[in-house]
């Protein structure tokens, strides 16, 4: 897949709109589209790992509920 997006990219320089934009703006829309990406990255990785806290607690409060006697055994 990443040769699929290497091969595109290349490709998409040849065309002259682009490649022009490219020149003229790319010192500053690369940076602005890597530190986006960074930036995307992050908060997605934070979200899974918040998600994966939040349910792991959560099954085991259940797991605890499930497995402690009731005052009817004691």
């Amino acid at each position: 897949m990443v040769g699929v997006w290497c091969y595109t990219a290349y490709k998409l320089t040849y065309l002259p709109a682009i490649a022009n934009f490219l020149t003229e703006n790319g010192n500053t829309f690369v940076p602005c589209i890597l530190i986006g990406l960074g930036i995307f990255i992050v908060t997605e990785n934070v979200t899974w790992t918040l998600l994966s806290v939040v349910s792991s607690y959560i099954f085991s409060l259940i797991l605890g509920l499930n497995t402690q006697p009731s005052s009817e055994e004691q």
